[in-house]
């Protein structure tokens, strides 16, 4: 092609005409990547003066890094069309993924950031969280409460922002920067819709308070205290609203989430309990959420004791006989959970039954195996769970895992649905594993063994 010099640049030539020849050579490699350059012809041309023999390469080596900077524009263009094409393609239709599950591995951090797009963003939420949030149904057909929460964040576009919001600033792995980024965004369009919806008067609805109700969860996760603050005010009036008004019922996954998230934080140290929150609960629910703090109280108690006998032999007598006492006491607390109403209650109960009877294993008969088939039934009840408070559900499968170590079948349903909870929370590691562990009944060093032998086989199934 002929490219004009600039008027500064011309003049100062021996001879006419004053032009610079210049030629666009495509070069093909054995990739076939076409990469095309511009050169500057110099034959049978005046002979230029080496102040614009310089000025000349400088204009050449300008349009080939303009073209450069176009080429890599076109391509990085069209790799991320191709990525987004195959994202859909790999995550698929809602309806499929609830009749089916995902069972391709998680798309890559670069391709995890999706438009706004509601059902885009289900789809995604459902590729990559789905073992955690649908435990029971991971790899399995959808269930009806999973239809359901489907339906109410299709429902709620404020919902959906929330739940991108936690997904990708609280990223299993890690959020990279382009993640952290893009959760900004999506809690910055989480808040403007939940004040829109409040200012409007319809802020009341299943969808906005289940909004509510991830950010302030989110910001639990994040340790934002000041944040936590505003957002459980505002939870809370939201509940009371809606019973004083008479207009809405509390919906059932609500407070059964808010039971579940209750355990969750009780078990490690026993903390204060947020009161107004609490108070949104059923009275039945209060009275579980009492009862399984103090069971768990009990439960350090016992495991303490445990490591001091290990620790301190000769105190075997009287050691021995408060660990019972504590156990047999603690079971019958236990029993009447057993068969509630409430999934994760059946299930919490029967798992820290086992856990005591694994941890001080009595003279008397214990059909282990008995315990894990019925803790499997709880567990494979249909219910949501919190993704970010994984730690309690990791426990319970580890606890029936161990327990059923005599029944191979019945072991590897343990192995499997824990292989897939740990692909979709990235971990790969027995650190790892433990820090979630942490979360909930800490084992004390003799089973802890048992713990870290169910990992090892989890992990082969993992890199299988």
């Amino acid at each position: 092609m002929v490219s004009d010099i600039p008027k500064h640049h011309q003049g100062d030539f021996t001879h006419a005409p004053t032009l610079y020849l210049t030629m666009e050579i495509v070069f093909e490699s054995s990739n076939a990547r076409r990469m095309a350059l511009t050169f500057l012809n110099t034959t049978d041309a005046p002979r230029l003066s080496s102040t614009n023999a310089r000025e000349a390469r400088a204009h050449v080596t300008k349009i080939n890094f303009k073209q450069r900077r176009q080429r890599l524009a076109i391509e990085r263009l069209k790799r991320r069309k191709e990525s987004t094409t195959v994202a859909q393609e790999r995550t698929g239709s809602i309806e499929d993924a609830c009749v089916a599950g995902f069972k391709e591995p998680s798309i890559s951090p670069q391709v995890s950031c999706p438009p706004a797009d509601p059902d885009h963003s289900i789809r995604f939420l459902l590729h990559e969280f789905r073992p955690l949030v649908f435990p029971a149904q991971a790899g399995a057909a959808s269930s009806p409460s999973e239809f359901e929460w489907i339906t109410l964040l299709r429902s709620e576009p404020a919902l959906v922002e929330a739940c991108m919001y936690v997904a990708l600033e609280h990223w299993p792995s890690g959020p990279c920067w382009e993640q952290k980024r893009q959760a900004g965004v999506h809690l910055s369009k989480a808040l403007s819709m939940v004040n829109s919806r409040l200012n409007s008067g319809h802020g009341l609805t299943d969808g906005v308070i289940g909004a509510v109700f991830v950010l302030t969860f989110g910001e639990r996760l994040a340790k934002n205290e000041a944040t936590l603050e505003i957002h459980l005010n505002g939870l809370s009036q939201m509940v009371n609203q809606r019973r004083e008004q008479g207009l809405y019922k509390i919906p059932s996954w609500f407070l059964d989430l808010l039971l579940y998230d209750s355990i969750q934080e009780v078990i490690p140290s026993t903390p204060v309990r947020r009161e107004r929150i609490v108070a949104a609960l059923r009275k039945r629910d209060v009275r579980t959420l009492g009862a399984i703090s103090h069971i768990s109280h009990k439960i350090h108690q016992i495991r303490q004791n445990i490591e001091d006998l290990v620790s301190y032999p000769s105190s075997l007598s009287s050691t021995t006989g408060d660990i019972e006492g504590t156990i047999s006491s603690v079971q019958e607390e236990l029993r009447p959970l057993f068969n509630s109403s409430v999934a994760y209650i059946a299930s919490v109960s029967r798992a820290i039954s086992l856990f005591l009877q694994l941890s001080w294993p009595s003279t008397g008969y214990a059909d282990h195996v008995s315990c894990a088939k019925d803790l499997q039934n709880a567990l494979s009840e249909p219910r949501v769970t919190l993704c970010g408070s994984t730690s309690l559900t990791v426990w319970q499968y580890f606890v029936g895992g161990v327990g059923a170590a005599s029944r191979p079948s019945l072991r590897s349903w343990y192995v499997a649905s824990l292989a897939n909870i740990f692909r979709a929370m990235h971990i790969r590691d027995w650190e790892a594993c433990y820090q979630v562990m942490e979360g909930a009944f800490v084992p004390d060093s003799i089973l802890l063994m048992q713990f870290k032998d169910l990992w090892e086989e989890i992990q082969q199934l993992i890199a299988s």
